[in-house]
């Protein structure tokens, strides 16, 4: 299990999330974006709007949710699910 914080940030370095508390693992789905998936959300979510402090005005987008079968998936793969059929054809 797990829970997903997936932002747009000006500071979406993943090397300044390392240290996020419970961190599993971080991604960047794209330049801008940044997942961090981590075993439980309120301290990592305290942590991170910490860690943004001034910018955190500057956060576009913030995204919490439970961890689901698809990102299991993908995290353990690296292929998403609904990429499969797109590649058989």
């Amino acid at each position: 299990g797990g829970d997903i914080l997936e932002f747009d940030s000006p500071l979406s370095d993943t090397g300044l999330y390392e240290d996020a508390p419970g961190l599993i693992r971080s991604e960047r789905p794209s330049p801008q974006r940044l997942r961090l998936i981590v075993q439980d959300l309120r301290p990592a979510l305290t942590y991170l709007l910490e860690k943004l402090g001034s910018d955190s005005p500057q956060l576009r987008e913030l995204v919490c949710r439970k961890m689901n079968l698809d990102d299991l998936f993908t995290m353990m793969t690296g292929r998403r699910l609904d990429n499969e059929g797109e590649s058989a054809q």
